[in-house]
């Protein structure tokens, strides 16, 4: 179930949603935001809250129903958005390796900033960090986890 297939659609759904501001569809909750992407049997829908600190989930679904899913909660640690920060996540996020299809890679360098991804655990339960340094400083940080849905 949760073989190279999985994986790669998975990475392909994150890239063609958040990352790629596309995606999106008439929420199901009040207040939220939703990212929907299919492709044959799968269907991935992503439902956050919030801008600057925020909290979702990611539902995977195959033939109608969910087989994964990944809660998280980030927030800004820097007053403002600094410039270039949302186009280094965004960056980061179509970055994703289908040995850890979570959030993005677990290093990546863009002019000043640096992305740090941190996972433990397997696909079919996980738990890991991500942050985000300016110039060496810490400006963002989230936390997420998940795993198999049986």
């Amino acid at each position: 179930m949760y073989d190279d297939d999985f994986r790669a659609f998975l990475i392909r759904a994150k890239a063609n949603t958040y990352a790629a501001q596309v995606g999106f569809v008439e929420p199901g909750r009040p207040g939220c935001k939703d990212l929907r992407y299919a492709e044959g049997p799968y269907e991935y829908l992503d439902s956050y809250a919030g801008e600057r600190d925020f909290s979702g989930e990611e539902l995977v679904y195959r033939d109608g129903r969910v087989v994964w899913s990944m809660n998280y909660y980030g927030f800004m640690l820097a007053e403002g958005l600094p410039e270039g920060f949302i186009e280094t996540l965004r960056e980061a996020l179509k970055l994703a390796r289908p040995e850890e299809p979570y959030r993005g890679p677990r290093s990546y360098e863009r002019g000043p900033y640096s992305y740090k991804s941190s996972v433990q655990g397997e696909i079919t339960a996980y738990n890991g960090i991500e942050e985000i340094f300016l110039a060496g400083k810490p400006v963002y940080r989230l936390w997420f986890h998940g795993g198999a849905v049986r």
